[in-house]
């Protein structure tokens, strides 16, 4: 396992994660890869960690309204991650 460090940033905070890899997942092509992190330093600063964490944009729909339209509402969410 080696220790990592890695930098969160958002428009109004920033924290650096002190952490140990405890895996990597490569993607099919090997060009990029998912590392698992134990986070080492989380108490000093989760309070940093909880506003970029909880602060961001979310990537799933919040609300679907079954009279209003399931799919029109998937499609929009499908687009808007596109464009991202």
């Amino acid at each position: 396992m080696d220790r990592t460090v890695v930098e969160l940033m958002s428009e109004n905070e920033n924290v650096k994660l002190s952490c140990f890899t405890t895996s990597i997942t490569y993607s099919r092509h090997m060009d990029t890869c998912v590392l698992g992190l134990e986070l080492m330093n989380l108490p000093e600063v989760s309070d940093e960690y909880n506003e970029i964490l909880y602060d961001r944009i979310p990537t799933l729909p919040q609300s679907l309204f079954r009279d209003y339209g399931i799919v029109i509402h998937m499609l929009r969410n499908i687009a808007q991650r596109i464009l991202r």
